[in-house]
Parts: structure tokens; C-alpha cells; sequence
């Protein structure tokens, strides 16, 4: 219990570095309380970090939400971003879909919180 509330409380710290080994170290050695406090922390500003807080989710519930910190803006040859307006509303959507899947995580804790079991299988 103390290493979990270390890891948990770890999460907040202003180094990124700490926070993205918190959350790794979550995913392999968490509970259901690991589970909370990595739902609770998906407004992490840093993309490896959220990375890291979504991959770590994904081990412990077997689920995903198709959240990628790393998705790419929308281009192609037919559609060039070539403007600072083209790419601000690539920008935008691709904000929109991150949010819809963070949106996802949240709305699946508060439904399953209560009768969710933790996978024990590390993958």
C-alpha cells in the first residue's frame, strides 16, 4: 500500500520524467486504485507521458479507446496542410478526437468502477 500511494502521489510530480515512471510502473504492478488515479490523470499536458498513463490503462483493463498521443495531423497529397490556417483546423479535429477518447476512458470508469476487476496478465 505505501509503494502504490508513493507511485499514485508520484503521478503529480513536476518532473515528466518521474510522472512517465510512475505510470509505467502502475501499469505493471497496479491495482484497482492504480486504475483511478491513472483515469484521473489523462489531462496530462505531455504527450509521452499520456503515452505512457493510456498504455499503462490498457494493460491493467483490457480496454482501449483508440487514444493516440501520437496521431499525426490529416494530410496527403491531395489535401496539403500548407497554410497556418490548414493547420490550426488540423490541429483542432485532432484535438477533438484525443478528447472524445479520454471522454471514452472516463465515461467507462464511471460506469464500471464498481464491479471492475483488474487484469492480473501482464501483456
Amino acid at each position: 500500500p505505501k509503494v502504490m500511494a508513493a507511485l499514485i502521489r508520484a503521478l503529480d510530480d513536476k518532473s515528466a520524467e518521474v510522472r512517465m515512471a510512475a505510470a509505467a510502473s502502475l501499469g505493471r504492478i497496479g491495482d484497482k486504485s492504480a486504475v483511478d488515479a491513472l483515469i484521473a490523470h489523462l489531462d496530462e499536458e505531455v504527450p509521452l507521458v499520456l503515452n505512457v498513463i493510456v498504455e499503462a490503462l490498457r494493460r491493467r483493463t483490457l480496454k482501449n479507446f483508440g487514444f493516440q498521443p501520437y496521431d499525426i495531423l490529416d494530410e496527403s497529397p491531395d489535401n496539403p496542410i500548407d497554410t497556418l490556417e490548414k493547420y490550426k483546423e488540423a490541429k483542432e479535429r485532432l484535438a477533438r478526437k484525443r478528447k472524445e477518447a479520454i471522454d471514452k476512458w472516463k465515461q467507462w470508469w464511471a460506469e464500471n468502477k464498481d464491479t471492475f476487476e483488474v487484469n492480473e496478465i501482464i501483456r
